[in-house]
């Protein structure tokens, strides 16, 4: 029965039968007067700009069920059985999240795990100094807590990324927006970035003398700054008491790093956030038999 009213389904709309899938059980609803059947049918996205994104297939298929005796579903054997007082519902549960999203959920992972672990390393070498005195000390148990924020910073851009190469075609009206905001954020981030470097380095005698001892690193750092300029944070934590990450940032360059990364999380993280939302809401859906 359901191989029969998917393939009217997929006539209908029209859309190729192998974007037509039963994500889970199909269950009983005994609340009805007849015991009706619910069919967990979920669309699949293309990245083929030639067919109709699964938003617009959701909307068309809703349409023709809740007005059947006026649309062709009322001509089809088994779609004609279709209720006309449900239509075709929303249904994002977790368990379709996950299994719709778990190359994306085991990159943030992973990602999470080795921030972890650096942090702990990090944590650990800076307590195994014996010649710091407690203050310092003190100091830079609490500098390591910056290799939290750039590694939620780098694993935000990771997901944001993803999101856009895997999802961004799925709804047409959300890519052009998302791919947007998150060139722009990572453009501004990054020339931002290296004006502060470029600043630092030509006002402040202390920060080019470790500019030049250690090029390699902030050149490494300024362009992972492209995925939030707090990165640049890192340079000055004293993680794991390297000096490599000693540099000594102006007043003036700690101000403006603080308050762009509040601009990023308003300009960015805000509006991808409500395109993910939007995304979700748009893509999950099950209908009545």
């Amino acid at each position: 029965f359901v191989d029969q009213l998917l393939q009217e389904i997929s006539l209908i709309l029209p859309v190729d039968r192998d974007r037509l899938k039963i994500k889970d059980h199909q269950q009983v609803d005994s609340s009805t007067k007849f015991e009706q059947l619910i069919i967990p049918l979920q669309i699949e996205p293309t990245r083929n700009l030639s067919q109709r994104n699964t938003n617009n297939l959701y909307h068309d298929l809703n349409h023709m069920i809740l007005n059947k005796q006026y649309t062709e579903i009322s001509n089809y054997q088994y779609a004609s059985l279709l209720d006309q007082s449900y239509g075709y519902k929303l249904n994002a549960g977790i368990k379709d999240i996950i299994r719709d999203n778990k190359e994306t959920i085991l990159a943030a992972i992973v990602v999470f795990f080795i921030i972890i672990i650096v942090f702990l390393w990090a944590k650990r070498k800076g307590e195994s100094e014996d010649n710091e005195e407690n203050e310092e000390n003190e100091d830079e148990e609490r500098s390591n807590m910056i290799i939290l924020k750039v590694g939620l910073s780098l694993m935000d851009f990771v997901l944001d990324g993803l999101f856009i190469y895997k999802n961004g075609y799925d709804i047409k009206i959300l890519f052009i927006p998302s791919l947007v905001i998150f060139a722009f954020a990572s453009i501004f981030n990054l020339i931002l970035a290296m004006s502060l470097i470029i600043s630092e380095n030509f006002k402040h005698d202390n920060f080019k003398e470790w500019l030049k001892k250690n090029s390699i690193v902030a050149s490494i750092f300024t362009l992972f700054s492209a995925t939030n300029v707090e990165v640049l944070n890192i340079l000055s934590s004293k993680i794991g008491g390297f000096k490599m990450f000693s540099a000594n940032f102006m007043d003036n360059t700690i101000s403006i790093i603080f308050w762009s990364s509040i601009v990023n999380f308003v300009v960015k993280d805000i509006p991808q956030f409500g395109i993910q939302v939007t995304y979700n809401y748009c893509c999950y859906y099950n209908y009545y038999y």
